[in-house]
Order: C-alpha cells, then sequence, then structure tokens
C-alpha cells in the first residue's frame, strides 16, 4: 500500500511538472515531425502487431506530450531508418552518440543510458571485463549498427573478428549454440531476449564494458534547432520525474 501510493504521488507531482511546463512555454508553431524507431531491437524499440513500442518511443512520446507537438511515429530496418535521417527525411528516436553522428546531425540531449556488455556461453565460462578481452574472439554484431566511438575503433583495428547478424536476436542464438564466442549487446536486451527465448541459463552475461548515451536525432535545420531545444527541456523534466527507470522497469517485465 505505501508503495503504492507513493508512485500515485510521483505520477501527480509529474502530472503537475508537464501541466506547469506547457502552459508557461512559448507557443511556436512546428510541423508534425516524423520519428522512426528499429523494428527489432527489444526491449528498447521494436514493432508488436503493427504497433511502435519500446522504451524509446516510450520516452520520446512522453517528450514529445510535454511540448504539445504529436509525431507521426513509424518503424522500419536500421539501414533504411538511418538513410531516411541522412537524406533529411525524418528523425530517429533513438541511437548512440558518436562524433561522426554529432557533426551530421542535430543531437538532443542523452535521455536514456545503455549498459553494453559480452554475452558467452554459459559452458564457456568466460567474461570479457575490457575490450582487451574480446582480442582475436569471434564477436557477433547487428549489421549496420554503431556501437559507439570505443567498440567502433576497435573493431576497425582488427581487435576481434566481427560477425554480422540481421537482430541481436540471431546472436545470442548463434552464442548458446556455440557458433559465436560472444555477442555485444546491452544488458536490458539479453535479460528480455534470453527470457523469451528460452536460453537463460544458456548465457552468461559479463559486466558492462560501456555505457553508451543515447540520443534522438534530428536532421539539421532552423526549424529543428527550435524543436531539439524544446525536447532537451522535456528530457530534464522526464529525468527529474524518474521516467527513465520507471518506464524501463516496466518494458522489461511487459
Amino acid at each position: 500500500m505505501e508503495h503504492h501510493n507513493r508512485q500515485s504521488i510521483m505520477r501527480r507531482a509529474f502530472t503537475l511538472i508537464i501541466m506547469t511546463f506547457v502552459l508557461t512555454m512559448p507557443r511556436t508553431g512546428v510541423a508534425q515531425p516524423l520519428v522512426f524507431f528499429d523494428t527489432v531491437n527489444p526491449p528498447f524499440m521494436y514493432e508488436y502487431n503493427g504497433t511502435v513500442t519500446g522504451i524509446y518511443p516510450r520516452l520520446i512520446g512522453e517528450a514529445f506530450s510535454i511540448i504539445g507537438v504529436t509525431p507521426k511515429v513509424a518503424a522500419l530496418p536500421w539501414g533504411r531508418l538511418y538513410a531516411e535521417l541522412t537524406a533529411g527525411r525524418g528523425c530517429v528516436g533513438g541511437l548512440y552518440y558518436t562524433r561522426e553522428r554529432d557533426s551530421r546531425f542535430l543531437l538532443t540531449k542523452a535521455y536514456f543510458h545503455e549498459e553494453l556488455l559480452a554475452v558467452f556461453s554459459a559452458e564457456s565460462g568466460r567474461e570479457a571485463r575490457t575490450m582487451e578481452d574480446l582480442a582475436g574472439l569471434r564477436v557477433g554484431l547487428v549489421s549496420n549498427w554503431s556501437y559507439g566511438d570505443l567498440f567502433d575503433e576497435a573493431r576497425r583495428r582488427g581487435l576481434f573478428r566481427p560477425e554480422f547478424a540481421g537482430s541481436e536476436e540471431q546472436n545470442l542464438l548463434k552464442v548458446a549454440g556455440g557458433r559465436l564466442d560472444c555477442t555485444i549487446v546491452a544488458r536490458a536486451s539479453a535479460i528480455w531476449l534470453g527470457e523469451r527465448l528460452g536460453i537463460t541459463r544458456k548465457l552468461l552475461i559479463g559486466p558492462t564494458l560501456d555505457r553508451r548515451a543515447i540520443h534522438m536525432a534530428l536532421p539539421r535545420s532552423i526549424e529543428n534547432v527550435h524543436l531539439r531545444d524544446r525536447l532537451n527541456d522535456a528530457i530534464d523534466l522526464l529525468f527529474k520525474a524518474n521516467r527513465q527507470d520507471a518506464i524501463a522497469a516496466e518494458e522489461v517485465m511487459r
């Protein structure tokens, strides 16, 4: 009962903060933005029964709600999604920071953080505590994904042998079946997918190798500079209300 009352108080306080913010913010015309999310990156962003869902769509949806804008939302495979962003035809709801992306696009403040780690088979008894522990290993990655500057640089210098698949699900199944030494995956994804694939006991989820900031990316334009700034204010409110942790907990248990 005490826990329920505390949650109710927090929800009411969050609603009051949002109402105050919306009523006092300047009203500027904003065209309805188009925001893309990945189709197969649960529990962060994915398509389920024709609906875009996950931690990132929910957080971005709340940020837009705070500033009084209703975006169009769609799911696309990562390669197509990133091409749409590059061509200036839409935004991307969640991606890792890299220096190259920061130079090409408008990035919001970080609105979430992922813990990246190496997942080995339970039989191997191995784990990676540093990047150098991946030396010479067959490491599963998802095609067209960037894992941030640290991992991308290690791959370019040949520290490990990358093997690419279409999803984290495929890579985890390969690890469980002994067809990969390990795969790089976010902790929440490893837990969520391991349980749903029924392979949790076959996996050894290691310690955090890197903590990656998640941003929304917008094509560069004067209008999007204003939109990005307003979203940044909304992200600050989400952090104050601890919405990141609350939504992440709900989605991991979904």
